[in-house]
């Protein structure tokens, strides 16, 4: 499912010693998912150290909305350069934590956008696609947490004289109206 896109932004900062514009180029990742507030995080090329895997981009929450705000922006994310498993496509893979988001991180992945459909124009350069969870082993469910520990933010288990909250034990009486 696309939730988002990418697009190069610019703005002019002030003139260099030529009086020619000095302008600010970055990559803006817009996310508008259902259900999840619209996000825009800057795209910036990750450091990389040796002996270490580091990512190749990192994601930063812009958290100056307003004018004359300084305040640091947050790192949120990181993405990965991957290949697909026939070798023939180049995408990035990562996350974005953000308490806003259920479960706090969202996988998502980025392509190359392309038209859809003839005549489209394709005005941004990457689609945003989210990452659904996939499980660890045939054994875990589609909802286990795949970040860490296989049980990592999960609930401790019922007791035996608990009744624990499911679907099934649900009925219309419990509606508050």
């Amino acid at each position: 499912m696309q939730i988002g896109f990418v697009e190069q932004r610019q703005m002019v900062i002030g003139k260099d010693q030529s009086g020619n514009d000095e302008i600010a180029k970055w990559l803006e990742v817009i996310i508008r998912a259902p259900g999840v507030r619209e996000m825009a995080f800057k795209m910036s090329k990750g450091k990389q150290e040796v002996g270490k895997k580091m990512p190749d981009w990192v994601l930063w929450y812009r958290t100056n909305q307003r004018k004359g705000e300084k305040y640091r922006d947050i790192q949120a994310g990181a993405l990965w350069m991957s290949k697909s498993i026939d070798g023939q496509t180049d995408y990035l893979s990562g996350y974005i934590e953000s308490p806003s988001i259920p479960g706090g991180r969202m996988r998502i992945a980025m392509f190359k956008a392309k038209p859809r459909f003839d005549g489209e124009q394709v005005t941004w350069m990457y689609d945003v696609v989210w990452s659904a969870d996939k499980p660890a082993n045939e054994d875990q469910n589609d909802y286990a947490p795949q970040y860490g520990s296989p049980v990592a933010n999960q609930a401790p288990a019922p007791q035996a004289n608990t009744i624990a909250y499911s679907p099934a034990n649900f009925d219309d009486d419990d509606v508050p109206f």
